[in-house]
Formats: C-alpha cells, sequence, structure tokens
C-alpha cells in the first residue's frame, strides 16, 4: 500500500501527538495512538479541509479509526496504520 507524503505527515503527527497514552513519545504499538481528533494539531498550515481529507483517506486504507465521541472524536492507528507508520517512521 501507497502512503502519500501528506498521510506520511498526518500520521506521524498522531502517533506523536501529546495526548496520547504515552504523552507524546514515540509509540511502541498501535494502543500507543489514540487521541483526540484535533485536526488543526495534525498540521498546523494546512487548512482544516486539507487535513480531513487525509484523514478520510487514511480512513479508506484501514490505516487509522475516527471515532464519534460525546463531547469530543478520537482518532487512533489500526495495527496496520501503526505497520505503516512504523515503516516510514518508527
Amino acid at each position: 500500500m501507497t502512503i502519500t507524503a501528506n498521510e506520511s505527515i498526518v500520521m506521524n503527527r498522531i502517533a506523536r501527538h501529546e495526548m496520547n497514552p504515552n504523552n507524546g513519545e514515540v509509540p511502541e504499538s498501535h494502543r500507543d495512538v489514540l487521541t483526540y481528533c484535533w485536526v488543526e494539531d495534525f498540521h498546523p498550515t494546512w487548512p482544516a479541509a486539507q487535513v480531513k481529507g487525509v484523514i478520510g483517506s487514511l480512513s479508506k486504507k484501514g490505516l487509522v479509526l475516527v471515532c464519534d465521541g460525546e463531547e469530543e472524536n478520537t482518532i487512533e492507528f489500526t495495527p496496520a496504520g501503526f505497520d505503516a507508520w512504523a515503516a516510514n517512521w518508527g
């Protein structure tokens, strides 16, 4: 599966987000990547619509899951998403 440059950037920002269980440290498994889906944190200079498009693409590829929460949405890596991220950034 091909991961685009934009997808790699967003995946790395998700993986190292400070609200993950490991507080922004390098994740060791997909279970370490579960954070709020705050798109402005995943690329501070891109428009929100662009980041959402990248997240949608990652979701269609089965690399992330976006879950609706009562107050905030969350995003997490699937096992395949973690493996794809680790192959590029880990």
